[in-house]
């Protein structure tokens, strides 16, 4: 939501909004560009507004007060696709893991080729141009809700089961993005992923290490990030990509293809990987004196959790990990708890957080985390009076508010 008030006040359009009073670091570029954020009050409330509730909110007393008196409103994927109409360009990056990264390297590719392009990224950041008619935005799963959307260009980076508060299995996962292919122009998908390659697709473009893809990798070396070959559209080009983790070579060859088919050239890809910076929560690095790190992330699925923290080890193959996880919503972590359990013990200790309750999802079992395994406040000074340590705090909720904290308290 944050990333779209964004995008509208670039646009010329007067923006404000209600949200909790508990503080986000989404708040921050909304504050920079002086669009203010009420606490909630019906009070608050006009006829001559146009709303966008957010898909966290459905069931919140303002929701019911705007439908009641029938004020102008839309759900947040239906607002977008109604703004962002025929006359723009879309291009949606899809799939269970990765979109935001993605999204922020395409952005971040154009921005150095100096085309200016609306962008919305799901860290909160967002920037809109009245020069340019091509939009570019994250479109997630969850309840189906990007099935409002018909892309030109669609990217599914991957596909598995995540959302089990709604979806019932894998196989009604996968129905849902071959609905939303079906909807778009052109999809770019990842081949090396087994549930993309179930897709009926007719216009295509897939990109993986595997001999079949259209856009192939090849690893050269794999010290200090990665050199890659990579072979599209027969040509050959070469990168040296300072990322750690297969994940992120997918996520650079999706960004690389919708580059390429919109003109940029080679020579800006590299600019932008010279300076290129994570998305927020996205392995951010917060250093501490004494040799110590603390990094914050967004990793919440077993799978992105797994592929998060061998890529930490791979590039501090020398310190103690400790994870401090934070579960998202109670279903997920039921769900996923033996699977969860196994992709945290790539670190070397971990510790489990009561689970953020989402408000899309409330029901509790706080017999989930064995007491061996349960987080303590004592636990931070202890280990960061170890050498070497760093410690990930890690989940999709406010995990990063404890980090805040211990930056503050031993720094």
């Amino acid at each position: 939501m944050s990333a779209l008030a964004l995008i509208l006040n670039d646009l010329g359009e007067s923006v404000l909004g209600s949200d909790v009073e508990e503080y986000y670091i989404t708040e921050e570029p909304l504050l920079e560009r002086n669009i203010e954020i009420l606490n909630f009050n019906i009070n608050n409330l006009r006829e001559d507004y146009t709303y966008i509730i957010g898909n966290a909110f459905l069931k919140h007393f303002e929701t019911i007060y705007i439908k009641e008196m029938k004020f102008r409103h839309f759900l947040y994927q239906d607002f977008i696709n109604e703004y962002f109409n025929d006359s723009y360009r879309k291009i949606a990056v899809s799939g269970t893991h990765g979109k935001t990264t993605t999204t922020k390297i395409i952005s971040d590719m154009f921005k150095a080729s100096n085309q200016k392009i609306n962008t919305l990224i799901g860290d909160g950041t967002g920037f809109g141009s009245k020069d340019n008619k091509t939009i570019l935005f994250e479109a997630c799963e969850y309840r189906k809700h990007f099935l409002s959307y018909s892309p030109d260009i669609l990217v599914i980076t991957n596909i598995e089961l995540d959302h089990v508060d709604y979806f019932k299995d894998e196989e009604e996962v996968v129905s849902t993005f071959q609905s939303l292919a079906e909807k778009s122009r052109l999809v770019i998908y990842n081949g090396d992923c087994p549930n993309c390659q179930k897709l009926d697709v007719h216009e295509k473009i897939t990109f993986g290490k595997s001999s079949q893809s259209n856009c192939q990798y090849h690893i050269l070396d794999d010290t200090e990030g990665y050199h890659v070959r990579i072979d599209f559209l027969g040509k050959t080009t070469f990168f040296k990509l300072p990322f750690y983790g297969i994940y992120m070579i997918e996520n650079f060859l999706a960004a690389y293809i919708v580059a390429r088919i919109n003109g940029i050239e080679t020579k800006f890809i590299n600019e932008m990987l010279n300076d290129f910076q994570m998305p927020k929560r996205r392995m951010s690095e917060y250093n501490l004196p004494g040799n110590k790190l603390l990094i914050d992330d967004y990793a919440h699925h077993p799978k992105e959790i797994e592929v998060t923290l061998k890529a930490i080890k791979r590039k501090y193959p020398e310190h103690q990990l400790y994870t401090i996880f934070q579960p998202h919503t109670y279903s997920r972590f039921k769900h996923f708890y033996q699977e969860i359990l196994k992709a945290l013990a790539v670190s070397d200790i971990f510790y489990i957080t009561e689970p953020f309750s989402s408000a899309r999802n409330d029901s509790k079992n706080n017999k989930l985390i064995p007491k061996s395994l349960k987080f303590d406040s004592k636990y931070i000074p202890e280990i960061l009076g170890k050498e070497d340590s760093i410690i990930v705090f890690m989940g999709a909720g406010d995990i990063n508010n404890l980090l805040y904290e211990s930056m503050k308290k031993f720094s």
